[in-house]
């Protein structure tokens, strides 16, 4: 039972998080965020991301599901998402391929990310999905700013 209250508890910690993290980057954290490093991964999480790279990655599909302002959805490539992919995208990567080519959200916070650590073969697939849909990491990117999506 409780782990499964931790389980719908995960979704609202992790975008306290990233408002946290994007009031910070904008310079504009409350004491109490400063105070209690809410701009940090939560170190669950961040185990969490570690130990269960398919439940981290429905983590952030979830959060990318949520109407967010566009430097959220930065915050989610340049964060956990850049992260999980250099970490573990041997172990995930078909179910990444799947979101790139469905999930226009998801292409626009993969966009964001440096992933300079993941296989270059994953990465040849990723490029090529999105070379099929017609698009690449910085038009999505720059859809983010327009509001589609």
């Amino acid at each position: 039972m409780n782990t499964a209250m931790s389980e719908a508890d995960r979704l609202p910690e992790y975008l306290e998080h990233l408002q946290a993290r994007v009031r910070a980057r904008q310079g504009r954290s409350t004491s109490a965020e400063k105070a209690g490093d809410r701009a940090i991964l939560p170190a669950n999480l961040s185990a969490l991301c570690a130990r269960e790279p398919d439940e981290c990655l429905d983590l952030i599909v979830r959060a990318l599901g949520e109407p967010l302002a566009p430097e959220t959805v930065a915050a989610i490539g340049d964060g956990l998402l850049e992260d999980l992919l250099n970490e573990n995208a041997g172990r995930i990567a078909d179910r990444v391929s799947d979101q790139l080519r469905t999930n226009k959200k998801f292409r626009q916070a993969f966009g964001f990310g440096n992933h300079s650590s993941v296989d270059p073969a994953v990465i040849e697939e990723w490029v090529a999905i999105f070379a099929s849909l017609g698009t690449t990491k910085e038009r999505e990117r720059k859809s983010t700013w327009r509001g589609v999506g």
